[in-house]
Formats: structure tokens, C-alpha cells, sequence
């Protein structure tokens, strides 16, 4: 065989090579880019998630929340403008407390909120501030199972030995019993709203999108799709440099 030849077959080699290349070339390159993309997207909006509030932003789609397992709480109460599910406590849509236990019951009482769990009673200013938290070792009577407000100027609680009043700066709590029956805050049926809102607690959509950007969001099956993804970059650049070299123009 001549030179000539040689030549000619090691062209038509070339020639089926890249025939047979160029169109996985594209369709890989194609889903490269919308990986690219993806990537890019956001882990630009990661690094501006402070400055873009998605740091504090929570998620509010409830299909997104289903596919993150996020239940919604086991216990939920609405007492006028606040709220109760579980441990915490909204005063309309802000959560203005995260108790140690789950709350029993909230109220409005002389400019402060008061809301109690099983072993503490909570002071809150009329904006949310916490002020002071009770337990036993200040006095309290636990455990608790109730709170009454009653003429606007006394707060009552129910206690396992009975009824106790407290006094004008919740330093003492008297048992006593009420001339009157007392009304214990029992509250009614929290809001969708409400319940969409503590269920939102648990996701922000800065941790969104890292689990986005990780290939978290996608389960544990997404390590190996994030791992097929490099594999196709590396044969993109390797088969784009074959085709590069193959068809530049030969020194005479």
C-alpha cells in the first residue's frame, strides 16, 4: 500500500470517528449546558443569599414542603392574633417565640403575652420581646394545664393541686379558689395559614438551594447522576479537542 493510501484510509478513519462523535457531542453538550446553568444560577444565588434575604425567607409551596417530609405540627392552637403549633408561638404572622415544651395556651394580658407549656410561663412585651421565662424554681406551681384571664386584671393558672392567682408582677402565685367558674383559654381551630407557616419554619430557600446545587434535593441516587455528569464533561472536552485536532490543517 501506498503513502497515498495510507493516507486516505487514516482520513476516512478520522472522517467515521468524528461522523459517529458529533452527535453525542451535541447531546451531551446540550445537557451540559443546562447543568452549567443550573450550577451557575445558583450558586450565584447562594453566594447573595444574606444580601437577597433567602437566608431568613422561608418556603411557603406546600408540594415543596411535602417532598422535604415536612409535616405539619401535631398540635395548633389560634388564640385571637396568636397563634400556637407545638412548641412555638406566632403573633400574626411573625414567630415571636420557640418554647422548651409544647405550648398550652397564649394571651394578651395588661401590654405583655403571656403563654404557658406544661412547666413554664412565658413574658413577652407587646411586640414579641421576651421578657422572662418561669418555672419552678421561681415559684411556679407545674405542672400546668391551664390559663385564664379573668375582668381584665387577673391571670389564673391550673396546676395539678388546683387553682393559682397571680400577683400584680407575676412574683407570687396564691391558691385560691375563684367565686366565679373560670373560663380556661382553650382556643380554636388554627388557620391553613397558620399551619403553612410552621410548617415553613423547617425550610428556607437558601438551604433550597444548596440542596439544589449539591444534588441533595434529588436523594441519595443524585450522587450518581451528579458523578454522570462530570463523566460527560470529560468526554465533551476530550472528544471536542478530537475533533479539533482531527480537522486542523496539515503542514504541507
Amino acid at each position: 500500500m501506498t503513502r497515498r493510501h495510507h493516507l486516505m484510509a487514516g482520513k476516512n478513519t478520522g472522517h467515521q470517528i468524528r461522523k459517529s462523535i458529533r452527535p453525542w457531542h451535541r447531546r451531551l453538550g446540550l445537557l451540559g449546558a443546562l447543568f452549567l446553568m443550573l450550577l451557575t444560577i445558583t450558586g450565584v444565588a447562594i453566594n447573595h443569599a444574606d444580601g437577597w434575604g433567602l437566608s431568613h425567607s422561608k418556603v411557603r409551596i406546600g408540594w415543596l414542603l411535602d417532598y422535604y417530609g415536612i409535616q405539619a405540627p401535631a398540635h395548633s392552637r389560634q388564640f385571637g392574633d396568636l397563634g400556637v403549633t407545638d412548641n412555638l408561638l406566632w403573633q400574626d404572622k411573625r414567630l415571636v417565640l420557640e418554647a422548651r415544651r409544647p405550648l398550652l395556651a397564649a394571651t394578651h394580658f395588661n401590654s405583655l403575652i403571656i403563654a404557658i407549656d406544661n412547666e413554664h410561663l412565658y413574658l413577652l412585651s407587646d411586640e414579641g420581646e421576651l421578657l422572662e421565662t418561669q418555672n419552678n424554681s421561681t415559684g411556679l406551681p407545674t405542672p400546668l394545664s391551664g390559663l385564664s384571664v379573668e375582668g381584665g386584671n387577673q391571670l389564673w393558672l391550673k396546676g395539678e393541686q388546683g387553682q393559682y392567682l397571680a400577683d400584680e408582677d407575676f412574683i407570687e402565685w396564691h391558691q385560691t379558689t375563684s367565686l366565679v367558674p373560670l373560663n380556661w383559654l382553650e382556643g380554636s381551630a388554627a388557620s391553613e395559614a397558620l399551619l403553612l407557616q410552621a410548617r415553613s419554619a423547617n425550610l428556607t430557600w437558601e438551604r433550597l438551594l444548596l440542596d439544589l446545587h449539591s444534588g441533595r434535593l434529588f436523594g441519595s441516587w443524585a450522587i450518581w447522576l451528579w458523578d454522570l455528569a462530570a463523566v460527560c464533561f470529560v468526554f465533551l472536552s476530550l472528544s471536542g479537542l478530537y475533533i479539533w485536532w482531527s480537522q486542523r490543517p496539515r503542514r504541507k
